[in-house]
Parts: C-alpha cells; structure tokens; sequence
C-alpha cells in the first residue's frame, strides 16, 4: 500500500471508522470466541470498495433509520492477517484512534 493510501485510510478510520473486539459464539466451540474486528461506515459505497479492493474485509449494507437517511454500507475486515496488515499499515498515520490501533496490534 503506497504512503499516500495509507494515510488516507488513516484519516478515514480516525473519522468514520472502529476498532473493536466483537464476541461471536460458535457451535463447535464449548465457550465466547472473541476477534478483533476493523470497520468503516460511510453513504459513499465507492470509497468503501476502494478501501476494501486495498485492504480486504466484506460490505454489508447497513439498516435505515428512516426514509430520510441515506443507504450507508459498512466495510468490516474480520480476518487476522487483514487486520494486521491494515493496522500496520497506518498505525503512524492514524491521529483521533491511535490508541486503539495500538491495543489492536498488541491483541494480534
């Protein structure tokens, strides 16, 4: 990923953007299995798709509130290896969730 990519997706993630450790229960296992999840929402589908033609993850269209919002989409990037990359990729240029990148790098 190319500086400038990267920097941008920073900015991106410090404004309308998660880092987050999500809980999902699994049938084959006896207990909670917890992963760490990166997401982007945003009512702009083709920078969503930009995004994840660079980084990977899995667009879901998101639940209106109401007739008068616009159709919003989430990029969500649950695979271990695509996280990383992500975070290490703009971990230096991330500003507002620094923090949060770097407890992210630390659970992986």
């Amino acid at each position: 990923m190319a500086i400038a990519e990267a920097a941008y997706i920073a900015a991106f993630l410090d404004g309308e953007g998660y880092v987050t450790i999500r809980r999902s229960n699994r049938t084959k296992r006896p207990s909670a299995h917890y992963r760490l999840v990166v997401g982007f929402t945003n009512t702009d589908l083709p920078v969503l798709m930009w995004i994840q033609a660079l980084v990977g993850g899995h667009i879901y269209p998101k639940a209106r509130q109401s007739a008068k919002h616009a159709p919003a989409f989430e990029l969500s990037l649950h695979n271990r290896d695509e996280v990383r990359h992500l975070l290490c990729s703009i971990v230096q240029y991330v500003r507002v969730k620094h923090q949060q990148v770097e407890l992210g790098l630390a659970v992986l």
